[in-house]
């Protein structure tokens, strides 16, 4: 890989504490030149699923040669390992919990590091806090131009690529599936993946269902759950001008169940 000139950054550590400021104060100490984006810290407290969707959406609109630093890690601290990892011309640094998961699906990683080297780490470092003590180092001195190679041994991730449920048409077919994201607007994402013109399905959230589909928000009645295909191309549950979440009682990795009719 090329010299980073680019660091995203994706964690669940929120903006009331001190943990993204020492994240990025880490970084700048070492590489003080690197450009930092926020992906997201808002990722709710150890959501590995919701993790994964995001930086699947979003890490192909960055130019080739980003690193994606991703501290969703409710393992810290434990037996698990951090990866370095390189696929379609991006590179990332996660934990080996599932984060990469969805990237994976689009196409296998090169390579996969198990990044052991001390030496690119914070020499005193916490149990609790490998946010800044291993993965912000070793990010930065990445950043710098260092070789890949250096920080480990090449290896495998522990967890399998995760593909969204394709949905195929067929009355009376049914698919089991998830909620995976909650967005600002309160927009519900599921993973199913059910192509251009998802019409004639009923979507089943807990006791609710939804029967409505409509391709644009405006489109649609005012007041009524409605699924609309989403920007990341997966299904999503919206009421124009609301708050779908709210009235549906949806929440993250709730049980969804699709059936086409």
């Amino acid at each position: 890989m090329k010299r980073t000139a680019v660091i995203v950054l994706l964690t669940d550590f929120g903006l009331t504490d001190h943990y993204v400021a020492s994240v990025k104060g880490t970084i700048l100490s070492i590489a003080p030149r690197v450009t930092m984006v926020d992906l997201s810290h808002d990722v709710a407290a150890q959501n590995v699923d919701q993790a994964a969707f995001l930086l699947w959406s979003s890490y192909s609109y960055f130019p080739p040669g980003t690193l994606f630093v991703c501290v969703v890690d409710p393992g810290v601290g434990s037996g698990r390992r951090i990866l370095y990892a390189e696929a379609r011309g991006y590179s990332f640094l996660v934990p080996d919990n599932g984060i990469l998961k969805f990237v994976s699906s689009d196409q296998a990683p090169s390579r996969i590091i198990d990044v052991r080297n001390t030496k690119y780490f914070l020499k005193k470092r916490s149990t609790t806090f490998h946010g800044r003590d291993i993965f912000a180092p070793v990010a930065a001195h990445l950043a710098l131009g260092l070789p890949a190679r250096k920080l480990g041994k090449e290896t495998s991730s522990a967890i399998a690529p995760e593909r969204f449920i394709r949905v195929r048409r067929g009355a009376g077919k049914e698919y089991d599936g998830k909620v995976l994201h909650i967005d600002h607007f309160g927009n519900i994402v599921t993973n199913f993946a059910p192509g251009p013109q998802p019409a004639g399905f009923t979507l089943h959230l807990g006791k609710k269902k939804v029967t409505n589909f409509s391709r644009t928000y405006e489109g649609a009645r005012p007041g009524s759950p409605f699924m609309i295909l989403g920007s990341s191309g997966l299904l999503e549950v919206s009421i124009r001008n609301g708050n779908a979440a709210a009235v549906l009682d949806g929440h993250l990795n709730q049980s969804a169940r699709l059936r086409i009719r």
